[in-house]
């Protein structure tokens, strides 16, 4: 029987859960949040345990929800309103044809 990843587990040279969603919070406060009226569109690409982490802050959960609504598909999308350092969340998992 196979353990779920604890939140503070580090793959060999990767980073552990905790990790990921403080430097992803990091981010959005730092860097996109403060420019929230200077762009009307802004995308982030990035890897599924790296969009998890971002959701969580987004999300305003805790990372013991980290995997709570399930794996995002590759190639889907999530798509926020950011308004008056608020979000709206527009789409999760979306796909497109």
């Amino acid at each position: 029987r196979q353990r779920q990843m604890c939140i503070r587990d580090r793959p060999d040279g990767g980073e552990s859960l905790e990790h990921i969603c403080a430097r992803a919070s990091d981010f959005l406060k730092n860097e996109i949040e403060p420019r929230e009226k200077d762009f009307s569109r802004v995308m982030i690409v990035a890897h599924a345990a790296l969009n998890k982490a971002l959701l969580c802050h987004i999300m305003q959960h805790g990372i013991k929800d980290f995997w709570s609504d399930g794996r995002l598909l590759n190639c889907s999308a999530c798509i926020f309103r950011l308004e008056n350092g608020h979000y709206e969340m527009l789409a999760y998992g979306k796909t497109f044809n």
